[in-house]
């Protein structure tokens, strides 16, 4: 399920981020090397002083919802994780699932996530509009309430 590049030449610790999500993350349907995780650590190696040693670790699977990504969170983030980047909830807006209850998912992995101590960043979705305006405001709503309960900023 992970896939991870690093930079071998590097003789200090990486820095690892782990990256929770569906199949955007996971890179479903991509050749290796172009999915969202590879292309972040492409653009990171690029970019950042080369000695900086930084590890993207890919925790996507595909059709995952905020529900599997609570499920799995506890064996899916490697104990290393320095960082970590959540990108859940376009599965639960594909399927019109209840966005109260992708709040409560969302409300208890950012409190896992706080009792870790984790620096996050946290990757809101926006309903799809043929869902209604119900559910859209509902659905929208989820992730803002998630933030504040947290007492994240957005």
């Amino acid at each position: 399920m992970c896939f991870s590049l690093q930079n071998a030449k590097s003789e200090t610790p990486p820095i690892v981020i782990t990256m929770l999500g569906d199949s955007l993350t996971a890179g479903y349907g991509l050749p290796i090397g172009e999915g969202l995780t590879d292309q972040l650590q492409t653009a990171l190696n690029e970019k950042t002083d080369k000695k900086i040693n930084i590890r993207i670790i890919n925790a996507g699977v595909s059709g995952d919802t905020t529900a599997g990504g609570l499920a799995r969170f506890d064996w899916s983030i490697p104990s290393e994780t320095d960082a970590l980047i959540i990108a859940l909830g376009g599965n639960d807006a594909l399927r019109g699932l209840s966005p109260d209850a992708m709040a409560e998912n969302l409300d208890t992995i950012l409190g896992t996530v706080q009792r870790d101590g984790l620096p996050l960043l946290f990757a809101g979705m926006k309903a799809p509009g043929n869902m209604g305006a119900d559910f859209g405001r509902d659905f929208d709503k989820a992730f803002a309430d998630a933030l504040k309960k947290a007492k994240l900023r957005a």
